[in-house]
């Protein structure tokens, strides 16, 4: 059983379609998935409430949240596994411990929530109480729980909040990858640079911003840099006041949320995918840009090293200087470099297929 607080097709965060991607390859493998998820940020119609459905080959609930902890108690007994999504809600902590009391063996993906940058992120007094319930759940699981990290980062946070004793193992984030969109496709390719996820400080957007404003290329140049996520809050307002202070108030562009093929054709006309990230314990949006032949600009805050071997990108310092640096050398690549990029980035995309690595989560749920 996979419990999810958000779940595909809403579009909140990584995790949802993380989880969507996951069950889909376990139950391609034979494995029978049922999946309970909460109705939260779905768009309006989007889903059935309360009933289950099949999708793309596994069980799922969209439940109201007055009746999700009732589905994860009638379908706990049921099942062999407990692959649960997050550490840091109440409730979680436990169904984990009425599964491990059961027997069922129980792996939990933090997805981020142990890095230090979001144990902080809003405060000391409120890291300090997440300190508390790690300390509680590092004595009541023990080793009877097996944690999944998606990077050597991620691992080392584990350890460090929930001991070294911990069992931890470390499988990279896989999905469905999507169809190569052609350029004919694509409205005037390559004339911007592009941000997609959640508009939130710990994307270090303002720093991809200001990077921006010290690029002579793309401040005298015909570019754009584009910024897909859902618009609104204080942080957005920042962002907006900036773009307006530099000067760049016409060279950005806020879309709102972009989802499907739309997004698809989105990354594909891109010159670049830019993630400045404080951290990340993975980054899906990476793989959705290199799947396109668009390369990435990467923070070390992200766990993206490879773009710099795999000559699909660059992996910097996420500091203004940095930023402009990199893109001014992205500028003058001639057409023949560009392009054996954006062919080495296709090429490293297809490490991450769901379909292609379902092993190594099928031998960690079988042992």
């Amino acid at each position: 059983m996979i419990p999810g607080w958000s779940f595909y097709p809403s579009q909140e965060g990584g995790p949802s379609n993380a989880l969507y991607w996951l069950a889909s390859g376990l139950s391609r493998a034979g494995y029978q998935i049922c999946v309970v998820a909460t109705n939260r940020c779905q768009k309006p119609g989007a889903v059935v409430e309360n009933t289950w459905q099949r999708l793309n080959g596994f069980d799922v609930v969209y439940a109201t949240l007055d009746k999700l902890s009732g589905y994860i108690e009638e379908e706990l007994p049921k099942c062999d596994v407990l692959l649960a999504n997050g550490v840091c809600r109440i409730s979680n902590f436990h169904f984990n411990m009425k599964a491990i009391r059961l027997g069922k063996k129980v792996i939990l993906s933090p997805r981020g929530e142990l890095l230090d940058s979001a144990v902080n992120h809003k405060g000391k007094l409120y890291g300090l109480l997440k300190r508390v319930m790690f300390w509680l759940m590092k004595c009541s699981y023990g080793r009877r729980v097996l944690y999944h990290a998606t990077s050597e980062e991620e691992v080392m946070s584990v350890y460090k909040y929930m001991g070294r004793n911990a069992k931890v193992v470390q499988i990279s984030n896989y999905m469905i990858l999507p169809e190569r969109v052609e350029d004919k496709m694509v409205e005037t390719p390559r004339r911007y640079l592009l941000y997609v996820g959640r508009i939130n400080h710990i994307k270090n957007i303002d720093i991809i911003i200001r990077g921006l404003a010290k690029s002579k290329t793309f401040v005298e140049g015909h570019y754009v840099f584009k910024i897909a996520g859902e618009t609104g809050g204080e942080y957005y307002e920042s962002l907006v006041t900036l773009a307006n202070e530099l000067g760049l108030s016409d060279k950005i562009e806020f879309l709102g949320l972009v989802t499907g093929e739309e997004k698809d054709r989105l990354y594909a006309g891109a010159k670049c995918l830019l993630l400045m990230s404080k951290s990340e314990n993975f980054g899906n949006v990476i793989v959705e840009a290199l799947s396109q032949g668009t390369p990435v600009i990467a923070s070390k805050g992200t766990p993206w090293k490879q773009l710099d071997d795999k000559s699909a990108g660059w992996w910097i310092d996420a500091k203004p200087e940095q930023v402009a640096e990199v893109i001014e050398t992205l500028f003058a690549l001639d057409a023949g470099n560009y392009s054996a990029m954006r062919d080495a980035a296709y090429s490293y995309s297809r490490e991450f297929d769901i379909y292609s690595n379902i092993e190594k989560w099928t031998k960690v749920i079988d042992n």
